[in-house]
This record gives structure tokens, sequence and C-alpha cells, in this order.
């Protein structure tokens, strides 16, 4: 009788680790938003690929980003008809703007991302193709001082006019509290 040695911890991530590049690697979705956005653009569109929660992300260069959802949002196999959610991460010398969108009609959901630099954070405003993305992209500039250029109402909607600063940047340093509250 042999005696089975049980696996230690190591063993198990790897393990794990090893199942989750096989999903991502096997994921037909995710494979096919790919080869559709190469095919359709070329492969300067497509940055990188991969899975963010068993969701297809797709990293797509900025100034492609509004092309690349109104494409996706009249494809007859994508239908990318409904964003779910629209917000904008701080990554220290970039900020990253992520968008998740919907088929209501097909089910299924894809991850669209892309990078702006911190020193020049514009990005053509995606209002033209989802116009429930106003108050969103109006957070963003708001909050982290992206600008949306083509936006309807370009303004702060949390913090008032002349607020200095975008209290979700990593760089962000609170104002003096005489600062506080709009001028009167």
């Amino acid at each position: 009788m042999s005696e089975s040695k049980p696996e230690n911890q190591l063993d198990k991530k790897e393990s794990a680790s090893k199942s989750h590049e096989a999903e991502v690697e096997a994921n037909p979705l995710a494979d096919d938003l790919v080869g559709e956005l190469v095919r359709r653009f070329g492969e300067s569109y497509v940055i990188k690929s991969g899975m963010v929660g068993g969701v297809p992300s797709i990293q797509v260069d900025a100034q492609q980003f509004v092309t690349v959802h109104a494409y996706l949002k009249q494809h007859p196999n994508w239908q990318l008809n409904y964003q779910s959610c629209y917000t904008g991460v701080d990554y220290g010398e970039e900020l990253e703007v992520v968008s998740y969108v919907r088929s209501s009609s097909l089910l299924h959901m894809v991850c669209l991302k892309t990078r702006v630099s911190k020193e020049s954070p514009r990005l053509p405003t995606l209002t033209t193709v989802h116009p429930g993305a106003n108050w969103e992209e109006r957070e963003m500039f708001d909050l982290l001082g992206i600008e949306f250029a083509g936006h309807p109402d370009l303004r702060r909607i949390m913090l008032w006019e002349g607020y200095a600063g975008h209290p979700l940047r990593k760089d962000f340093v609170e104002p003096q509290e005489e600062s506080y509250g709009p001028s009167t």
C-alpha cells in the first residue's frame, strides 16, 4: 500500500494558477472578441486582453475607445448595447477608464479598458454611443481630472467649481480647511 503525501500550499497555488491560465486561454468569447477587433481594426487597437472575474477584458487604444464601443454595439455577434458600469482608476503614472458593456439580447458582457497619461488625461466622450455615460464621465472629470472631449455638459458633479484638485488621484493633497466650501 503506497502512502500519499498531502499537497503543500505551493502545489495548491501552482495548480490554481495553472487552472486559471487554462480558463483564460480556453475562453472562446474572449478569443472571438480579440479576433474580431484585430480583423476589423488591426493589431494596434488591442493593447492587451484577459479575463476579469470571468468576463473578457480588452484594453484598447485610448483614441479608439469610442470607435470600439460603437462597433461592438452595432455588430450582430456582439450587440453590446447596455453600459452597466463605467469608472476610472488611478494607477500612478496613468489613469485607466473601465467600461463594462452587456448585450441585453445575447446575454454576454465584456470589459473594455483604456489608459491615459496623468499629465494629459483626455478621451473622446462615450455619450455619443451610450448617452447614460454622461454622469459617469462628469464623476471621472470631477474626482480624477479626466477630460472627455465633446461631452455635452462637462463640469463637476460632486464638488463645487473652483475646488482644488481631484480627490481620487493618488497624489491628491487635501486642501486647507479654509478652502472648504464654495465661495460666497
